[in-house]
């Protein structure tokens, strides 16, 4: 299953528990400050977040909780000019073979 939440001014992710058997995550030019919510989409295996515009312009940023939910299936991971600092969390994403970091 997909999900298309782009350009919706979205500042958290939240009540996505019932979707856990989503597979691709498309949240394109939102205001996320973070990535989390995901703890029970262990089926995803895209997720798309490119340009998101957070009130305070930080960098942009993974739950913990999330990432480990997530790392044994996301195969595509779109953060475009998010000016992520720190790409180091990304690396629990064993299965990974699409990465964009561009900014």
């Amino acid at each position: 299953s997909h999900l298309y939440l782009q350009n919706n001014r979205i500042n958290r992710l939240e009540n996505l528990e019932s979707l856990t058997a989503l597979q691709k995550l498309y949240l394109d030019g939102n205001c996320l400050e973070e990535i989390g919510g995901l703890e029970a989409c262990t089926q995803l295996q895209e997720l798309h977040a490119p340009d998101q515009r957070p009130p305070s312009n930080s960098p942009l940023v993974f739950s913990p909780s999330s990432l480990v939910a997530i790392q044994s299936h996301l195969v595509v991971l779109n953060i475009a000019d998010n000016r992520i600092i720190d790409p180091a969390p990304l690396a629990v994403l064993t299965r990974l073979q699409v990465l964009n970091l561009e900014n």
